[in-house]
């Protein structure tokens, strides 16, 4: 909105807007040649539009000049408004085991959930397991998520790619990965650590 004039006894014209906020701003000129606001009378501008990834923006001064249509007197006013991300709730749970081949699964993580530790038979296989939850508490989808284990003999041998491109995991989703399986010759491992990341859909956090 253009202040100014509401209770102003003259009309303007040759009104601008500057903004000189560096992602939203905008510099513009409100009035066409010889077009005049006269009291009572509002223009809205808007400025470009923006995608989350361009935020946040701080407060940036933003002013508007004109002239008096009738005593060619300048005048200005200025504002400012800041723009933030919206701090959305990502529940997102990892939990890794051990078990034999096929453990990664339902089952295998309730039986997971009464070990600490997985103890392999002479000459079986095992493999390391890996449930992902997006809990339903969660206010957003995530995706671009990989999984990280350095474990040297069960790890993921490197980042692994859980969801790619566009592909999505949503609140309430939960998927089962199992790592390489290994032969009891490669046992035993100890304890390392699994990290999961990922992006918010909609918060890019």
């Amino acid at each position: 909105m253009v202040p100014g004039t509401d209770d102003g006894e003259d009309c303007l014209f040759d009104i601008t807007v500057t903004d000189p906020a560096p992602i939203g701003g905008i510099k513009i000129n409100v009035t066409k040649v010889h077009e005049k606001l006269c009291p009572g009378q509002k223009i809205f501008v808007a400025g470009p539009t923006r995608s989350f990834s361009q935020a946040p923006e701080g407060y940036v001064n933003a002013t508007v000049e004109a002239r008096g249509y009738y005593t060619n007197t300048l005048i200005s006013a200025s504002d400012s408004a800041s723009v933030s991300i919206e701090e959305l709730v990502q529940s997102v749970f990892l939990t890794k085991w051990a078990g034999p081949p096929g453990d990664s699964s339902l089952t295998g993580f309730n039986r997971s959930r009464n070990t600490t530790a997985y103890t392999v038979p002479s000459g079986a296989q095992w493999a390391r397991c890996y449930r992902i939850l997006i809990d339903t508490t969660s206010e957003e989808c995530m995706l671009n998520i990989t999984l990280t284990d350095a474990a040297p003999n069960g790890g993921t041998n490197g980042i692994r790619a859980i969801t790619t491109g566009t592909q999505t995991m949503c609140p309430g989703v939960t998927r089962y990965i199992s790592g390489p399986f290994r032969f009891s010759s490669a046992a035993p491992e100890g304890f390392f650590h699994a990290t999961l990341t990922g992006f918010g859909f909609d918060s890019g956090i």
